[in-house]
């Protein structure tokens, strides 16, 4: 089984890159990067 996809209207795609939003990565790659550059400090804290 398949699911249709609908994607951002072209303008509005346009502009999240542009604006550095969006960066041609997945979200966890996004995550893997910030773990690689940050992976040492402390994400969470709740007193």
């Amino acid at each position: 089984m398949t699911a249709d996809v609908v994607g951002w209207p072209a303008t509005d795609a346009e502009k999240y890159r542009n604006a550095g939003y969006w960066r041609g990565e997945s979200f966890a790659q996004f995550l893997s990067a910030r773990t690689r550059a940050h992976g040492d400090r402390i994400a969470v804290v709740d007193d």
